[in-house]
């Protein structure tokens, strides 16, 4: 039964999102992580700082939280890219030891490629996490992560969405293999947080869900805030899921 009555690119874009991320998840293993940056060198980090602008920022802040218990006992900030790449002051001693994650999709702006640049200057052990691995950002990072993200068929909010979802699970993932490095997380707890992060977005971006979140919408206009309303509507949508003490709602702070 179709809930949503009319179509429109947004409800289409939304709904490739449980495909999206099954082939985003696929890709960003443990072992493709430790292809981009190595264990070893995980391991030796003693602070984050991790930035990026617009989504990428915002993902970097929805995430602080959860991978700060990851990076157990170490320093973990998410600074908005303009400091990093002008006013923040680096430590000096043992300057590789702080690792340096800058988020990008497109890699092609200025600041992040400053942000980059300055944090490599600095000696720090530098990781770009882009769509892009040929973009200027990327060829001034140590190491590059990539993520692949589908080229929109027409313009959408939904493509909008998309890169941040991206940047959002990839800043979780990394978290997580980070956090079986250092004792923070289990395989298995792990393991739950994947499949949950792709049921989630199964009971949210399908018919029925968006219908509720469409609902909403109309509601909105008799003077109920929307963004009570959505998310009233997401989780009636995932009331099936049964989440744990790692769940994904709760570490993305969704």
């Amino acid at each position: 039964m179709k809930v949503i009555g009319r179509d429109n690119q947004v409800k289409n874009g939304f709904l490739h999102f449980p495909a999206f991320l099954q082939t985003l998840l696929g890709e960003l293993t443990d072992e493709a992580i430790a292809r981009a940056i190595p264990d070893e060198k995980i391991k030796k980090i003693k602070r984050v700082i991790i930035t990026g602008n617009g989504d990428s920022y915002a993902a970097c802040l929805a995430t602080k939280e959860f991978n700060s218990r990851m990076f157990h006992n170490l320093k973990y900030q998410a600074l908005r890219c303009i400091d990093v790449s002008r006013h923040h002051v680096f430590p000096t001693q043992d300057p590789e030891a702080t690792l340096v994650i800058v988020i990008s999709v497109s890699g092609g702006g200025a600041r992040v490629t400053e942000a980059m640049r300055r944090a490599a200057l600095k000696g720090c052990t530098t990781l770009a996490v882009t769509g892009n691995p040929d973009s200027p950002m990327a060829k001034e990072a140590e190491h590059v992560l990539t993520i692949r993200i589908p080229a929109a068929e027409a313009f959408s909010p939904a493509y909008q969405a998309r890169t941040y979802v991206a940047a959002l699970c990839t800043t979780l993932l990394f978290g997580m293999h980070a956090g079986k490095l250092f004792g923070s997380i289990t395989e298995e707890a792990a393991e739950l947080m994947r499949r949950e992060i792709l049921e989630y977005s199964r009971a949210v971006c399908c018919e029925e869900g968006l219908g509720r979140i469409d609902r909403c919408m109309s509601w909105h206009r008799h003077g109920r805030r929307i963004s009570d309303l959505i998310l009233w509507a997401a989780a009636r949508t995932s009331r099936q899921l049964t989440l744990g003490r790692q769940s994904f709602l709760n570490c993305a702070a969704v």
